[in-house]
């Protein structure tokens, strides 16, 4: 049984185009974390334990001042679970790409059609995401994940089945010797 590796090795171009839609993945996927973080509601829970922004105290209070709180967050308004969702959303396809593409590095390497089907599941993602953060409904994302879902089994597929074009590739699983032709055999008349 041969060893699963990428037999093109570092010259294999099909891997790395596989690995520039994970990196741009990545930077959605980083881009949407922030602006999750930028827009949520931020509130201080003030020294006596009620909840406020941080005020100035006088000069003649004693014990804790109200600026020495920690910062806490309300309950996420709609649009604020909208922002969570859609980088939840991102994180899910990022992980699913680098599942897909490991397992074909790891397996027999990158080809022609798991590079395109990595690049129409990079498109799925992308309107998969867009689906999360601009409807309110489950259906369609839901719609956009089943789609995406065939072409990442297809490159989880075509990782393990062997690819013939790189020369010198031997041949999975090797070849059976004929057997030796069968002798004439005498006729009995």
């Amino acid at each position: 049984m041969g060893t699963f590796t990428d037999k093109g090795g570092f010259g294999n171009d099909y891997l790395e185009g596989s690995y520039i839609a994970l990196f741009a993945l990545l930077i959605i996927w980083a881009t949407l974390i922030l602006f999750a973080e930028f827009v949520r509601k931020k509130e201080y829970l003030t020294g006596e334990g009620g909840r406020g922004y941080p005020r100035a105290t006088s000069a003649g209070d004693e014990g804790v001042s109200e600026t020495s709180g920690l910062l806490v967050t309300e309950r996420r308004e709609e649009s604020e679970n909208r922002y969570v969702k859609t980088a939840n959303a991102a994180r899910d396809a990022i992980l699913m790409l680098l599942i897909a593409t490991v397992a074909t590095q790891v397996g027999h390497g990158a080809t022609v059609a798991s590079a395109v089907l990595t690049w129409i599941f990079f498109g799925l993602a992308i309107l998969w995401i867009l689906s999360v953060l601009l409807f309110d409904h489950i259906w369609i994302p839901l719609v956009f994940q089943a789609l995406a879902l065939p072409f990442l089994v297809a490159i989880f597929a075509l990782a393990f089945r062997p690819y013939q074009n790189y020369p010198n590739y031997p041949e999975y699983p090797p070849p059976r010797p004929l057997p030796p032709p069968l002798e004439p055999t005498p006729s009995y008349r």
